[in-house]
């Protein structure tokens, strides 16, 4: 399907958007001009600001206008029983000042050039995850125990974006602590999102808490378990689900992700999105409420790989209360500017590995993906690429190796003899414990608090263990899928033979980044963005990895398969 008919088949809010702007004249900064808002890119939107067709807060009104009929609903949820098109739900907080935060934009400012004044996301809207700190809006992890919690400061990269001109648009949903909480959740749901959804009479507790595919925007409806809980049909991706539904659908220009294994490229791949893992040290993790700091890394949710590119570029550089972005202090590791490793003959030469096991056989394409995939080699080929099949010789290794995330998986480590290999490893357990209480004893960034209504008072929030108290108090709202993962870093102990690290407070530092942070190319699988039990989780990303279709820029990208029960 066009991408510019994709968002209209939400039936019910073509029509009211079609009103809104024929009533408002969103959009017109001229009367004899109006600049269209789908598939607009950061290039578009300077070049209407520079041509003096469109101010940052028409800009703005336009995105509100289309979040208020495609994203929210006033009415209960689900819609009409549970049957049709339902809200995107990709923000979590739509930000209540950001037409006031565009109208305080000076025109006069510089949106390029090299020198320190420039300012090259002036006027762009941003949806961040909602685990990336702001300070005028609530930073929750998609969590209910987390649903009050309002930092004293940004992120580091939230306030880079500021500086570079960006308006944060608001904060996006998320598969609940980036899919690092439950087994068993589906990417896109959420705690807090079923509690906000929830404070609307006749909202059915039962069903509501997820984000929706744009592509495909219904319920599934199998009335079979585990498939008759509200899940939508089409998976979002996760964990930075509402990010990548936002920009898919239109309802922001650019989207910032974050990443351990799979959080930014799943719902890229999912929302037809472009979307770059930069490597560990590239960017900064402070203000960020993390799973591990020897894994987590933010990066860009696009729908262009230039305007991903553009982003990157923002959000890199060295910040001193994360020594493993020191590296961006040696000159040629960071770079202001990754437009210029852009290059549309970049497959000319390209030798391209394809394993065909697990992903293709063991566990089965299906015909329509099968397609999809020969489609895209072809596609590659055609560029000058060099396609064959090639065996991982370790793959039967890799795939016996997981993450251990319950009790019983650390037990079972821990029985193993010496000298065999585990099943798992217990390195995202520890790190999730030690990193997420530092978060929140942090004075710029903790402590956290719950969310809170007539039946639920507010608590404070200061470790780990606070929020699984919380949690075990109100199971009607909190624990749809359980906390399996939380509860299973009780019985999680680090082992090192130079003593267990120690971050300083108010920041998840973890080793210093590689020598070499410049970006690659790289092939990713399409990842769930969650926990697999089967699934090898590296200790260090390696180069940056980039969801992006094979085809140049100025084809329609097509959501070929997007469609129908995943």
């Amino acid at each position: 399907m066009n991408r510019h008919l994709r968002t209209y088949r939400l039936v019910f809010a073509t029509a009211i958007f079609a009103t809104a702007i024929a009533l408002t004249g969103i959009g017109r900064a001229d009367s004899s001009e109006q600049f269209e808002l789908r598939e607009a890119t950061i290039a578009d939107i300077q070049a209407a600001y520079r041509d003096g067709i469109l101010s940052p807060q028409h800009l703005v009104s336009m995105y509100l206008a289309r979040i208020a009929v495609l994203d929210r609903s006033n009415l209960p949820q689900p819609l009409k029983g549970g049957v049709g098109n339902q809200p995107l739900n990709s923000f979590m907080h739509v930000n209540e000042n950001a037409l006031a935060d565009a109208g305080r934009m000076d025109p006069d400012d510089r949106m390029d050039g090299d020198d320190d004044g420039a300012r090259p996301l002036f006027g762009i809207p941003v949806i961040l995850k909602d685990n990336i700190a702001t300070k005028d809006m609530p930073t929750t992890a998609g969590s209910v125990a987390l649903g009050g919690s309002r930092p004293e400061k940004d992120a580091f990269i939230a306030s880079k974006l500021r500086h570079a001109g960006a308006i944060i648009l608001g904060k996006g949903t998320l598969t609940e602590f980036a899919n690092f909480i439950a087994l068993g959740m589906p990417t896109g749901f959420s705690s807090q999102l079923r509690f906000q959804l929830f404070q609307v009479p006749g909202a059915d507790l039962t069903k509501v808490g997820y984000g929706f595919n744009p592509y495909d925007p219904r319920i599934d409806p199998r009335t079979n378990a585990p498939f008759n809980d509200g899940r939508p049909v089409l998976a979002t991706g996760g964990s930075s689900s509402g990010p990548g539904i936002a920009v898919s659908a239109n309802l922001a220009t650019v989207g910032v992700g974050t990443e351990t294994s799979g959080s930014i490229l799943s719902p890229s791949g999912q929302n037809m999105d472009v979307g770059i893992k930069p490597t560990l040290g590239l960017v900064s993790r402070n203000g960020i409420v993390p799973i591990t700091a020897d894994q987590d890394t933010a990066g860009p949710i696009a729908r262009t790989v230039t305007d991903a590119a553009r982003l990157l570029g923002v959000l890199a550089g060295f910040d001193k209360k994360d020594p493993a972005t020191r590296a961006c202090l040696t000159e040629g590791n960071c770079f202001r500017d990754y437009t210029q490793f852009l290059d549309a003959n970049a497959l000319q030469g390209a030798h391209i590995a394809v394993p065909m096991h697990p992903y293709w056989i063991e566990f089965g394409l299906g015909a329509a993906r099968t397609k999809l995939m020969n489609d895209a080699i072809a596609a590659m080929q055609s560029l000058g690429a060099t396609v064959e099949t090639f065996e991982i010789p370790s793959q039967n290794v890799l795939n016996n190796y997981g993450t251990c995330v319950t009790a019983a998986d650390v037990a079972t480590r821990r029985a193993t003899p010496v000298g065999t290999v585990p099943p798992c490893s217990t390195v995202l357990l520890f790190g999730f414990k030690r990193d997420l209480n530092a978060y929140l004893a942090s004075k710029e960034f903790g402590p956290g608090t719950s969310a809170s209504s007539a039946t639920i008072p507010g608590q404070t929030v200061k470790t780990l263990s606070d929020v699984i108290s919380f949690n075990n108090l109100h199971p009607e709202v909190a624990l749809k899928y359980g906390q399996a993962i939380a509860e299973g870093r009780r019985h999680a102990r680090h082992r090192s033979r130079t003593g267990p690290r120690r971050l300083p407070c108010g920041s998840c530092a973890g080793p210093e980044a590689h020598k070499d942070v410049r970006p690659r190319r790289a092939l990713h699988r399409n990842g769930s963005g969650g926990v697999h039990r089967r699934r090898c989780h590296s200790g260090r990303p390696h180069g940056q990895e980039v969801r992006r279709r094979p085809f140049p820029s100025e084809l329609r990208r097509q959501p070929a398969g997007a469609r129908g029960v995943p």
